[in-house]
């Protein structure tokens, strides 16, 4: 969210967020049926009769990442993103060493060695706003670089865990603020976190970046540590690497209809008797804007944000089964 030019850059944790994160990461995946379609997950799973025919199995495809304005099916409100406004990465070692692409449970993804760094370039000019969204497993000492902000797995006094956090410049060494506890798990015998669903608006023109997990506002208006460098998603892997299993970037926000481009929901947005029930204008003064935002991050330190049901591929001895009846 853009601030006055007055106003410095200020930044958003919150307890709500990291108990989100922390025991998303600290159960297992998202289960999926052993049988019929894998990408569905009935409650109740049929035995077919002798004369019915067998459903063509669908090819491997990367993990979706659920994305409320990219999902197929929905909330009736919520206006897609048109295809045009939207490119997924190509998750191929595209030459690099170190680098290969596997199939785990009718899911493709990327798979990096140690220390091999892969990277993609993002949508847009230099200047343009662009969010970014991805989905990765990662070793303790990654880190990921989406055009100057940073994210990083670190280790963890806790046995079995890892600290992710994101990392804010500021006076002397930039210093990273946790996001959360996640736990490691072994993936192909490799200690893992299993991040979740990541979204980045990235607005260097005003040298700023805010941080979604899933759809809830964890970090907002962080200084971007280069704003006029590379325009690239990049992730160095951990002494026991990384996977890549989903990259989005888009033009428009993903998780909800932003017209105005501000970083607000719209419907909030409308909501709020200090807007007069409407959008903001590009000319509103500094203390309307002050005042949104600060209605906004409010609204999300108390908002039920679920997580979200992600299908990914399952720690290494965990059986895929049909999850329990509703």
């Amino acid at each position: 969210m853009k601030y006055p030019p007055s106003t410095p850059g200020r930044c958003l944790s919150f307890v709500a967020t990291l108990a989100l994160v922390s025991s998303l990461a600290a159960q297992p995946a998202t289960t999926v049926p052993a049988v019929n379609n894998p990408a569905t997950t009935p409650s109740t799973v049929s035995t077919p009769t002798p004369t019915s025919k067998a459903a063509t199995p669908k090819p491997p495809a990367a993990a979706p990442l659920e994305l409320p304005r990219l999902k197929s099916t929905g909330r009736a409100d919520t206006t897609r993103l048109a295809p045009t406004k939207v490119t997924a990465a190509d998750l191929s070692p595209q030459g690099l060493a170190g680098a290969r692409t596997a199939t785990k449970q009718n899911l493709n993804y990327l798979v990096l060695d140690a220390g091999k760094t892969w990277s993609r370039p993002l949508r847009g000019s230099p200047n343009d706003t662009t969010f970014v969204s991805f989905l990765a497993y990662a070793s303790v000492g990654t880190v990921v670089d989406i055009g100057g902000a940073q994210i990083e797995v670190k280790p963890s006094t806790k046995a079995g865990y890892a600290q992710v956090g994101w990392v804010g410049p500021k006076a002397g060494s930039p210093t990273p603020t946790i996001l959360g506890l996640m736990k490691l798990e072994k993936h192909d015998g490799a200690d893992l976190v299993a991040l979740p669903v990541l979204t980045l608006r990235l607005d260097p023109s005003a040298g700023v970046w805010d941080l979604f997990a899933f759809q809830r506002l964890v970090a907002d208006d962080v200084p971007l540590s280069a704003p006029k460098g590379p325009r690239e998603f990049s992730l160095k892997p951990g002494a026991q690497g990384a996977w890549v299993l989903n990259l989005v970037t888009s033009d428009d926000n993903p998780l909800f209809v932003d017209a105005n481009a501000n970083g607000i929901d719209d419907a909030f947005e409308r909501a709020q008797p200090s807007t007069g029930n409407k959008l903001l204008a590009a000319n509103a003064t500094a203390a309307q804007r002050t005042q949104l935002n600060q209605e906004w991050k409010a609204a999300q330190k108390t908002a039920d944000v679920p997580a979200w049901k992600i299908r990914r591929p399952l720690p290494d001895g965990m059986v895929a089964t049909a999850p329990p009846p509703r």
